[in-house]
């Protein structure tokens, strides 16, 4: 509708210092510029915007009206140089990250610390949210990097998977199996557990653990929280299949974790959007993360397999290799 914001300009000068001089002044142009700019607008918006008495312009009703919304559209046309200011100040520095809350507990905190010593001028955005939640906001953009368990259900969505993990039982200290080094699905087939509701991943996968032998596990507590169900299973109710770093990091110092004689993995990865180029800072976090990850597996004590990182832009450090 307007060929520019000059106009616009005109008119909200002369509606705020009330002459045509006044206005002129303000903009740095001439009271004829400025009167071919108003007339120009009521001819482009077909509102009578002035009436002129006694040589002084009076702006009609609809004009004041109109002025709201000028100001309104005019103030967020001239943010846009401190915006865009804004932005390239913060280009290859800020990373919007997303996590589960699993990983957001316990890898997190010593990853970011990495992060920081290593590339001190980073600014990140972390938010925690469960899996599905988190791949919705790396695929409308608020995130950048999503880091989650696979899989990640999405055709426009990309997987880099980092490390995997075997799941375990947890048990309280004086539960039947406490002293068993491993166990097999037929021991846990009078169990009551403590698990997801159905439709999440570690509930999915006890079921499909039972399904092999034909039956359906009795499941005594629900928790969308698969790092809560752990901590109340090492309090004594109920048991609970769940992987070995979040088993470890949950449980009382004197529960019980076992291993599955059948070795069922758990793998977690980095995920984007496919045909996005990955910023500069979020390679770094990448970096930052395979650097983190074998040292806090390590430390945990529990069985585990890197995956090797390849980076469009940066080598993975040499203890990444396979």
């Amino acid at each position: 509708m307007f060929d520019d914001f000059k106009a616009l300009r005109a008119f909200r000068a002369v509606i705020e210092t009330g002459t045509l001089t006044k206005a002129a002044r303000r903009l740095g142009v001439t009271q004829p510029a400025v009167s071919r700019l108003v007339f120009s607008l009521e001819r482009q918006t077909g509102i009578k915007l002035f009436r002129r008495e006694r040589q002084r312009l009076h702006p009609t009703d609809e004009a004041r009206i109109f002025y709201r919304d000028v100001v309104r559209v005019l103030s967020d046309w001239e943010r846009l140089p401190q915006v865009t200011a804004e932005i390239r100040k913060r280009s290859g520095t800020h990373l919007r990250l997303a996590t589960i809350p699993k990983l957001g507990t316990g890898f997190l905190p010593p990853i970011l610390a990495e992060h920081s010593k290593l590339f001190p001028t980073s600014q990140l955005s972390v938010q925690v949210c469960p899996h599905l939640e988190l791949v919705k906001q790396v695929l409308v953009e608020h995130c950048e990097l999503g880091f989650t368990r696979i899989p990640v259900v999405s055709p426009i969505l990309s997987q880099i998977p980092l490390f995997s993990l075997p799941i375990v039982l947890v048990t309280g200290p004086n539960h039947r199996l406490a002293k068993r080094k491993c166990v097999n699905i037929e021991d846990l087939l009078d169990e009551s557990f403590v698990t997801q509701p159905r439709g999440q991943y570690m509930r999915e996968l006890l079921e499909s653990m039972f399904r092999k032998v034909g039956e359906e596990p009795k499941v005594q507590t629900e928790s969308r929280s698969s790092t809560f169900a752990a901590r109340i299973a090492s309090k004594g109710v109920g048991i609970c299949l769940v992987d070995a770093v979040t088993a470890r990091w949950t449980g009382d110092a004197d529960c019980s974790i076992i291993a599955l004689e059948e070795t069922v993995n758990v793998q977690f990865c980095i995920t984007h959007l496919t045909d996005r180029v990955l910023s500069e800072v979020a390679e770094n976090f990448i970096v930052s993360i395979v650097r983190v990850v074998p040292r806090t597996l390590k430390a945990v004590g529990q069985p585990y397999h890197i995956h090797p990182y390849h980076a469009a832009s940066t080598s993975p450090p040499a203890f990444m290799a396979s």
